[in-house]
C-alpha cells in the first residue's frame, strides 16, 4: 500500500475523531443552557426544597426510610443538572436527621 494513502487514511481517521468530539462539546454546552434544562432545575429545585422542609419539620414516625430515599434520588438528580446553593444547605441540615425504621 502506498505510504502516502495509508497517513491520508490515518489522517481522516483522527481528524474526524476530533471534529465529532469538537460537535460533541459545543452540543453540551448549549444543552446546559437550553430552556427545558434550566425548567427541569427550577422544578428539582422548588420540589427538593419543599420535600428537605418537609422533612426537616416531620416527627420521628413521617420521617421513613423510603421518603429519605425519594429525596436523596431528587436531590442527586438536582445536583446532576448543577444545582447547588440553599439547597445543598437544607440537604445537608437533613442528612443529620436520621429516618425511621419502619
Amino acid at each position: 500500500m502506498d505510504t502516502n494513502l495509508i497517513m491520508q487514511l490515518v489522517a481522516i481517521v483522527l481528524g474526524s475523531n476530533a471534529l465529532f468530539e469538537f460537535i460533541k462539546w459545543i452540543a453540551d454546552r448549549r444543552g446546559k443552557n437550553s430552556p427545558e434544562r434550566q425548567a427541569l432545575l427550577a422544578l428539582c429545585s422548588e420540589r427538593c426544597e419543599t420535600l428537605l422542609h418537609k422533612w426537616i419539620r416531620a416527627d420521628a414516625e413521617d420521617r421513613s426510610v423510603a421518603k429519605w430515599a425519594a429525596i436523596k434520588r431528587l436531590y442527586d438528580a438536582y445536583r446532576a443538572l448543577g444545582g447547588n446553593g440553599e439547597i445543598e444547605e437544607l440537604y445537608k441540615i437533613a442528612c443529620e436527621i436520621k429516618p425511621t425504621e419502619k
